[in-house]
């Protein structure tokens, strides 16, 4: 009975000890659990936290990194072709469409923009003809020079401008707790900000407002159709003209104009790019236009066919490629003897062969001597476009690596010496009580012929400032 009395007691105080824990439990229990639930969600909230930031830089590097934007589309894709064409039917029409095509380009190359305008006014269908031709040259080229635009406004698109650059560069030595080596830029001497160069300078902007680009001689307005995805997230606006409109999807975008004279507002524009637009005899009042229409410091962008221009020829020993005489502190070349010009005439081209050569076609094949865009550079410099870089460095605005074209970057920055802005001050217009010597000259009898005589020396010099792009010849595929 004690055994049996001992191992009851014994059970029963088991009973109690576990209904004790179990009352216990939920006291104890939540309490070393509740900083542990705390830092838990710590953790999510700074979890959360840093996969927005995540999110947010992956955005900004798609944005500001021209190699993720989105497939380039074909220019020939914006052309219609009709639909239900045998093979045969489309390789007769792709021959005709070549053979059309020179005809074309010839006469937009050697007639004023107002007959070019007429002519397509007259036959829309000869517009796309001649566009359909022109890719099809375009095709076989190792690069577009649309391509490179498109890089470029989507890389430099993406760029914050700094409310105050010195101070912000200033921010930046600190941060990395270095100077910049004088020697690396000639710019930084003297303490002077760096100036940003290529798709690494952010697009002109009238106080951070919307950058308007005006395409002149769009074609099928292949620059603005592929950059409409990015028109609200980089704040830009592209306005396109041409002679005509094509009937593809690029039709609302392009505006029918002679860009001699656009429907644009003095000083309202802040790029314009000529991407193989110089067409027609009149080319000089297309750079006029642009002036105009471009806000002070507003960008000139320039895209032409390398045969265009002249060459560096072999007896000015000036290397391939160079942009002529820019460089106006070079010393001239030594003259040399008879024997040794007679040695240079042999090896230089001479009479038929350098016809031969100047019908270069743009097929690939490169001058040897050379593209000299120096002419050129100071035809632009008399109409109030200087070249965008530094005086020493003019390099920097011409990209001549491409064996097919020559692109060049210019910024409205000097009064005109010549065309329809010239005489005046301030803006195209001119300003109020400036002085213009066009009017000067109309004042009395001598007035009257010093101005006949300056008006006919202003037709020669525009003759021969004109003659500096010559004509673009492509050959029959």
């Amino acid at each position: 009975k004690n055994a049996a009395t001992k191992e009851a007691a014994a059970a029963k105080a088991a009973e109690a000890g576990a209904t004790a824990e179990g009352a216990a439990a939920p006291v104890t229990g939540p309490k070393p659990a509740d900083p542990e639930s705390k830092r838990s969600k710590k953790k999510q909230k700074k979890e959360h936290k840093a996969q927005k930031a995540e999110k947010a830089e992956l955005t900004e590097d798609a944005t500001s990194k021209p190699v993720e934007t989105p497939a380039l589309m074909d220019a020939v894709s914006l052309i219609p072709e009709p639909a239900g064409l045998t093979p045969l039917q489309k390789s007769m029409r792709s021959k005709l469409a070549s053979a059309r095509f020179r005809h074309l380009n010839e006469s937009l190359y050697t007639k004023p923009s107002a007959d070019s305008l007429s002519l397509f006014t007259e036959d829309p269908s000869m517009f796309e003809d001649y566009h359909r031709g022109f890719a099809q040259q375009v095709e076989v080229w190792p690069q577009n020079p649309v391509d490179d635009y498109v890089a470029s406004i989507l890389a430099r698109g993406s760029i914050k401008i700094a409310k105050d650059p010195w101070r912000a560069q200033m921010r930046e030595k600190k941060k990395k707790g270095a100077t910049i080596a004088a020697a690396t830029e000639p710019e930084e001497e003297n303490n002077h900000p760096i100036i940003p160069r290529g798709n690494n300078k952010p697009l002109p902007r009238t106080h951070g407002a919307r950058c308007l680009i005006a395409d002149l001689g769009c074609g099928v307005a292949s620059l603005s159709y592929r950059l409409q995805p990015h028109l609200s997230s980089l704040n830009i606006d592209i306005k396109s003209f041409d002679l005509s409109q094509p009937s593809g999807p690029s039709k609302s975008l392009v505006t029918v104009a002679d860009i001699s004279s656009l429907p644009l507002k003095e000083n309202s524009t802040d790029i314009a790019i000529f991407c193989l637009a110089l067409m027609g005899t009149n080319w000089l009042d297309f750079i006029d236009e642009a002036y105009r229409i471009l806000r002070w410091k507003g960008e000139l962008w320039v895209a032409e066919i390398k045969s265009r221009f002249g060459r560096v020829e072999k007896k000015k020993a000036v290397p391939i490629n160079s942009i002529g005489s820019l460089n106006k502190g070079a010393k001239p070349p030594k003259k040399k003897g008879p024997k040794e010009k007679k040695k240079d005439d042999v090896e230089g081209i001479e009479d038929s062969a350098d016809e031969a050569e100047l019908a270069q076609t743009v097929d690939g094949a490169s001058g040897p001597e050379g593209t000299d865009v120096s002419a050129f550079v100071d035809v632009l410099r008399t109409r109030g476009f200087v070249l965008d870089a530094l005086p020493e460095r003019p390099g920097d605005a011409i990209d001549l690596s491409n064996k097919m074209f020559v692109k060049l970057q210019f910024v409205k920055g000097a009064q005109p010496t010549k065309g329809k802005n010239a005489g005046s001050e301030g803006t195209s217009a001119g300003a109020k009580g400036s002085f213009k010597t066009s009017s000067a000259l109309k004042m009395g009898m001598k007035g009257k012929k010093f101005n006949a005589v300056k008006e006919e020396e202003d037709e020669q010099s525009a003759a021969k400032d004109g003659a500096v792009l010559k004509p673009c010849l492509y050959k029959i595929r």
